[in-house]
């Protein structure tokens, strides 16, 4: 299934929990700015999505508009059926993580 996605926060501080599918996700970005937050090896890491580039999500993530609430968008394409875990952000970096944010 084929969705849009143009995210309400607009910095990675506002960003409380990050989202894992059991399927992984492509996003690619429509128009504005998108920038997804990436939970890897227990650090994060931002990717900015560029505009015609797709980019292939596995792990847990979140995004942002760094141009404003809604300023940007991202064509996400996924399977139509599949499982999501949900989790505060520091959860998916793992005990003593909390300052370990790679951007």
């Amino acid at each position: 299934r084929t969705g849009l996605y143009s995210p309400a926060q607009s910095s990675p501080e506002q960003l409380d929990q990050l989202e894992r599918h059991d399927c992984p996700e492509l996003f690619v970005l429509l128009s504005g700015r998108v920038t997804l937050v990436i939970a890897e090896d227990g650090r994060l890491r931002e990717v900015t999505l560029q505009p015609g580039q797709p980019v292939m999500v596995h792990a847990p993530h979140n995004g942002y508009c760094p141009d404003g609430a809604h300023a940007g968008t991202a064509l996400v394409v996924e399977r139509d059926r599949f499982d999501t875990e949900y989790r505060p952000l520091l959860q998916w970096l793992g005990e003593g993580a909390a300052d370990e944010r790679d951007r």
